[in-house]
């Protein structure tokens, strides 16, 4: 895509492929002016979308920090279990390349955010 000058959207939700395309293509996108959109799947958009709208509605002040849940409801036969399989292998997945992301990461991102008041209290993501 970036080659042909074409923009591209991704549903892929993987860390490591995602800041991984960033490293790597960011800078050339930007040159040619061709937008690499990724994480356009499910569990991105509502969050995205939720967000943008809380900021739009918050007035004069600076949304800092927001919380979010889901809730599913599995109704008919569960004969498979309650997981998906490409989302157990993408979580099998990030967990064994948790290094790597970690490297990315740091290359990605080497200027630290400002701390931001109040601060949320860190929840593990089932509570």
């Amino acid at each position: 895509c970036l080659e042909a000058g074409t923009h591209h959207v991704d549903v892929s939700g993987e860390p490591q492929f995602l800041e991984g395309m960033q490293l790597k293509y960011h800078e050339k996108a930007k040159e040619k002016g061709v937008y690499l959109i990724s994480a356009c799947g499910f569990d991105s958009i509502p969050a995205d979308m939720g967000t943008v709208f809380l900021e739009q509605q918050f007035g004069e002040g600076a949304v800092n920090s927001v919380e979010s849940y889901i809730s599913t409801k599995v109704t008919g036969r569960r004969e498979l279990g309650g997981i998906h399989y490409g989302t157990w292998a993408s979580a099998v997945h990030a967990i064994a390349n948790m290094r790597e992301v970690g490297q990315i990461r740091r290359e990605l991102f080497r200027t630290k955010l400002p701390e931001v008041e109040p601060k949320l209290k860190e929840r593990p993501a089932l509570h």
